[in-house]
């Protein structure tokens, strides 16, 4: 461990795009916490200096002019979907996560793909969809983030659904599970979205 100013450090290009800050009582406390006690559990950076976990702790750090935080580099990722990857599965086991919030992260996982390198945007993986996770990468995805096989397989239909029918994100995510799937057209062989309660 070591230490560095907080004004050196900079925020991980894509924690805004994954994660809600903290607000309300949660931050004040936090905060009055971090006052009285200082920042006890590291932050992890990269050899540039770029926050990995712990971006609320860093905006406190900087709001209450704290001379130098708690760092560990992580110096061991050699790409840029490598540290995806890591704030991914760092935020999966830290965080109080809602159930879109984790389902959303999960799917962003590399983990997740199919073999490696997989696209989750072309048909075969929404196929794939259709006819369940390849056991092999569920359990794999599982192990990886520490999450159950079946919050996996829900979080890939989740993710596949509002990806072809993005006006379902307003949709509670255990109603769009439960009303709605993923089919091939057999005429056309297009990817949709199926209601069996309305049959369209």
């Amino acid at each position: 461990m070591g230490y560095i100013k907080p004004e050196l450090l900079k925020e991980y290009k894509l924690n805004k795009q994954f994660f809600d800050g903290v607000t309300g009582s949660d931050y004040e406390t936090l905060k009055e916490d971090i006052e009285k006690n200082g920042i006890k559990t590291e932050l992890h950076i990269l050899p540039d200096h770029t926050v990995l976990c712990g971006h609320q702790r860093l905006k406190i750090a900087l709001e209450l002019n704290l001379d130098e935080i708690p760092v560990k580099i992580i110096d061991n990722l050699k790409t840029d979907e490598d540290i995806k990857e890591y704030v991914i599965k760092d935020n999966l086991l830290r965080r109080h996560l809602d159930t879109k919030q984790k389902y959303l992260l999960i799917a962003e996982s590399k983990t997740y793909e199919i073999g490696s390198g997989g696209d989750r945007k072309s048909d075969d993986f929404k196929s794939a969809t259709i006819a369940h996770l390849n056991e092999d990468v569920k359990s794999k995805t599982a192990k990886e983030t520490g999450e159950s096989e079946r919050t996996i397989a829900n979080a890939r239909k989740y993710s596949s659904i509002i990806e072809i029918a993005p006006e379902l994100k307003d949709k509670n995510v255990m109603t769009v599970l439960k009303d709605y799937s993923i089919k091939k057209d057999e005429d056309t062989g297009e990817i949709l979205i199926w209601n069996p309660q309305t049959k369209k």
